[in-house]
């Protein structure tokens, strides 16, 4: 299942993917879009058409269209025996986009067609303009390029510079990437796939992107996307493992060549993009060793337009740390206010949201009794899901050895 589900709350609806791609033997392999009207059955459709993926991490949604885009995820056999890898993450994105009037026509034992293309640049997250006038789709993409979620520090890990062993402490968390996040603006004819108009916007102070934040809290934000709010880590030239740099040292669409990445060390930021101008407007700079995540859009009260408001963050540092406040207008400025305790000191955090107080009836009945519930997992352990689980553990214990073999084995079963 992806990540990050699209919510539509113009339909009051809630859109992901479930999909195997990985050929199992014993389970079958595809893509399926699900959509949910927060009550009910999820339906379901099967789609067709879709050039094999490692992932798909993000689904937005617009008027007419839904949009799928993969995310590099290299698996590859030897490392489930300790094997070292081999193979670099790709350098592009698969972009699927969907026609929601092909799903209302389409039977049950139907494929929908999807319209795929292929965009420079491999991608993390995606934002969306719901509105799509004439069929043209607005898309913003965080590229991530050079960057692989699947490399971390290893015990015993040298750094690709100096060839020091890396401190034990780092062991497990992943490595930066080996250029400076770009953030892509894409005009796209939804109905033909043909990319009508690109933008980039990077800049070589701003190293080490890991989310962005945008406000989704009014129409017209919604209808069109103004500003990304974006963390970063930064920059260490002393942190590059030497596994990351054998498989990317070679990378072919380096915005900062590779042979002159920077020698020195970059500042962690809070960014705001201008994504009309496509630039950074602003960013506060944080001290050595200090980088804000995840960073979070929260409105003002009776918010007039699209950076009225605040952006909250918390600041990783080696002292207790901290949730800093922001004028989502004025980054610069510095933090408003400043909270923590001697004891709070949380894990690095992945995504968050803000959600509004509900106002008016909850406009969904959906509710599962905690008994109910229950059983239903309980079923799930049946003799016959056991079964297929069986087979397809047997069936990645056979890839890991003889992915020859393994392969084989699925393509007869399919």
């Amino acid at each position: 299942m992806a990540a990050h589900p699209g919510p539509d709350e113009r339909e009051h609806a809630l859109w992901f993917v479930n999909y195997v791609m990985m050929p199992i033997p014993g389970i079958p392999s595809g893509c399926w879009l699900a959509r949910w009207d927060l009550e009910g059955a999820v339906k379901r459709w099967k789609l067709g058409g879709m050039t094999p993926f490692d992932s798909i991490h993000d689904v937005k949604v617009t008027q007419d269209y839904v949009v799928i885009t993969d995310l590099p995820f290299v698996v590859e056999p030897q490392t489930f025996m300790g094997g070292k890898r081999r193979r670099a993450a790709q350098d592009f994105t698969r972009m699927w986009i969907v026609r929601k009037a092909d799903l209302e026509r389409a039977r049950p034992e139907d494929e929908v067609p999807v319209k795929e293309l292929t965009i420079p640049y491999a991608s993390g997250h995606i934002a969306i303009d719901y509105r799509n006038p004439n069929g043209e789709l607005t898309v913003y993409l965080q590229h991530i390029g050079a960057a692989d979620l699947t490399v971390s520090f290893e015990r015993g890990e040298t750094d690709a510079r100096h060839g020091r062993m890396i401190d034990p402490n780092f062991e497990g968390m992943i490595s930066l990437g080996l250029q400076p996040p770009i953030t892509g603006r894409y005009r796209i004819k939804a109905e033909t796939g043909e990319l009508l108009e690109k933008q980039h916007c990077w800049d070589k102070e701003f190293w080490g992107g890991i989310l962005w934040s945008q406000n989704i809290t009014r129409d017209d934000s919604v209808d069109h996307a103004q500003n990304l709010w974006y963390g970063a880590l930064g920059w260490d030239p002393d942190m590059i493992p030497s596994t990351m740099w054998r498989l990317y040292k070679d990378y072919p669409n380096a915005v900062v060549p590779m042979d002159a990445l920077p020698t020195h060390y970059i500042p962690g930021k809070l960014g705001r993009i201008d994504l009309e101008t496509m630039k950074y407007a602003e960013w506060w700079e944080y001290p050595t060793g200090t980088f804000p995540h995840p960073p979070t859009f929260v409105p003002r009260k009776n918010a007039k337009h699209d950076t009225d408001g605040y952006v909250v963050v918390v600041v990783h540092q080696g002292a207790p740390k901290e949730v800093q406040i922001f004028d989502a207008a004025n980054l610069s400025r510095g933090p408003l206010a400043r909270a923590t305790a001697p004891t709070f000191n949380p894990p690095l955090l992945l995504h968050s949201c803000y959600y509004a107080p509900r106002r008016g009836p909850r406009n969904s009945r959906y509710a599962v009794d905690p008994y109910r519930d229950a059983w239903g997992a309980l079923r799930g352990f049946s003799p016959s899901r056991m079964g297929s689980l069986l087979k397809a553990a047997k069936g990645m214990a056979t890839m890991a050895r003889r992915p020859e073999k393994a392969l084989s084995i699925a393509r007869t079963e399919a």
